[in-house]
C-alpha cells in the first residue's frame, strides 16, 4: 500500500498480516497503524529521530551552499517566545545576498492517519498530508515574524512519511541547496 500512495496510486484492500508494530499492537489491514501513525512512546521516539535527521541533513546542505550564511539548529527567539506557547523552529539562516533572514520549521507528516487517508486515497497524487501540515506550520509561526527590511521569511519544510514533500518544500528546496554539482546535496 505504501508504494500505492507514493506512486500516486489508490491503495486497494488487502487482508491483515501477522505484522505488530514496536509497540506491540497489531497491525491493521491498510497498516495505517506501523506506517508511522503510532503514538506509542517507542515509536514516537523513531518519529523524533526521523525529525532530528531531517534537520540536521538540511541544516549540513544549507551550511554547504555559498548563498547562506549563518545557519543555526534550533534557534531561540524572543519572538516565539511570547504568548502562552514557545515555539521553537528547526532553523534560522541568512541570505548572503540581501541579508534576509528564513526561517524554517522540519515536519514529517504520516498518510496513514484518520484525519487524512481518506483524502489521500481520494487524491493519491496529492500530498494531502503535507500540504495540510504545512498549513499549520504557517498558521503557528508566520504571526510571529519581525517586520524587517529585508522581510523575514517563514519556509515549512514538510515531507510525508513516504518521501513526497509539501508544495512551499517543493519551491524552496531546489533554490536553496540546487545548483550545477549540487544533486547530492539536493537529494
Amino acid at each position: 500500500m505504501a508504494t500505492r500512495l507514493w506512486l500516486g496510486v489508490p491503495p486497494v484492500a488487502r487482508t491483515a498480516v501477522a505484522r505488530r508494530c514496536a509497540c506491540g499492537a497489531a497491525v491493521d489491514a491498510y497498516g495505517v497503524h506501523f506506517l508511522a501513525a503510532c503514538r506509542a512512546p517507542s515509536c514516537i521516539s523513531s518519529s523524533t529521530f526521523r525529525h532530528t535527521t531531517l534537520v540536521a541533513r538540511t541544516a549540513d546542505a544549507l551550511r554547504a551552499h555559498p548563498q547562506w550564511r549563518e545557519v543555526v539548529v534550533e534557534a531561540s527567539s524572543a519572538l516565539f517566545g511570547a504568548g502562552t506557547v514557545t515555539l521553537r523552529p528547526d532553523v534560522r539562516l541568512v541570505r548572503v545576498q540581501t541579508g534576509g533572514v528564513v526561517w524554517g520549521d522540519v515536519a514529517v507528516a504520516s498518510v496513514f492517519t484518520d484525519k487524512v487517508v481518506a483524502d489521500v486515497v481520494a487524491r493519491p497524487s496529492v500530498a494531502m498530508a503535507a500540504v495540510g501540515r504545512e498549513a499549520r506550520k504557517v498558521r503557528k509561526y508566520a504571526p510571529h515574524l519581525p517586520a524587517a527590511s529585508p522581510p523575514a521569511v517563514f519556509t515549512p519544510l514538510v515531507w510525508e512519511v513516504l518521501g513526497r514533500v509539501s508544495p512551499a518544500s517543493a519551491n524552496f528546496l531546489p533554490t536553496a541547496v540546487g545548483g550545477p554539482g549540487l544533486s547530492r546535496a539536493l537529494a
